[in-house]
C-alpha cells in the first residue's frame, strides 16, 4: 500500500514539474512581446495638402507613431467604416480598400489578404493606425520634424491636384 501511495505521489510530482516550466515559459514568452508605449504627453501635427489637424491623443509604441484613423480621415480625405457584426474595421480611399479583421488581426488589401508586420490598434473604443500602415497600405509618403512634432504628409497624387 505505501509503494503504491509513493508511487502516485512520485507520479504526481513529475507530472506538476513538467506542467509548471511550460506555463512559466509561455507567461515569459508573452511578457516578452508585450509592446512598449510611451507617454505622448505633447501634441503632434499632421499636415497635408488638404489642411491640418493636431492630434493630442496619439500613441507611441515601440517607436512608432499611432494615430487615431477617425482623426486622420479628416485630412486624408478616407472613409471609417465600423461593423460590429463582424468586427471590421474598413478604411477606403480611391486607391485602395482595406479591411482590418480586429478579432484576428487579418487584413486585407482590395479583397487579397496581406502581412503587414505594423497593425493598427483599439485603444479606448478607438481604432489607432500606425503611420507606417499609411505607407503600406495607401502608398502615402511623409516625412517627420522631431522638433517641431509635425508629421507631413504626401498622398500619391498631390502633383496632379
Amino acid at each position: 500500500m505505501i509503494k503504491k501511495l509513493s508511487a502516485i505521489a512520485i507520479a504526481s510530482l513529475i507530472a506538476s514539474s513538467m506542467i509548471y516550466p511550460y506555463s512559466a515559459l509561455a507567461k515569459d514568452t508573452r511578457e516578452a512581446k508585450a509592446p512598449q508605449e510611451q507617454a505622448a504627453s505633447s501634441q503632434v501635427r499632421v499636415e497635408t495638402a488638404n489642411g491640418y489637424i493636431t492630434v493630442n491623443n496619439h500613441k507611441i509604441i515601440d517607436g512608432k507613431t499611432f494615430i487615431p484613423i477617425s482623426e486622420l480621415a479628416k485630412v486624408l480625405k478616407v472613409q471609417v467604416k465600423w461593423e460590429a457584426s463582424t468586427h471590421t474595421v474598413t478604411v477606403e480611399n480611391d486607391q485602395a480598400t482595406m479591411k482590418w479583421y480586429t478579432i484576428t488581426d487579418r487584413i486585407k488589401v482590395n479583397n487579397k489578404d496581406v502581412t503587414i508586420t505594423d497593425l493598427p490598434k483599439i485603444f479606448d473604443s478607438r481604432t489607432y493606425v500606425p503611420l507606417v500602415l499609411l505607407r503600406q497600405v495607401f502608398q502615402i509618403q511623409y516625412s517627420w520634424d522631431s522638433a517641431t512634432k509635425t508629421v507631413t504628409i504626401v498622398s500619391p497624387d498631390a502633383d496632379k491636384e
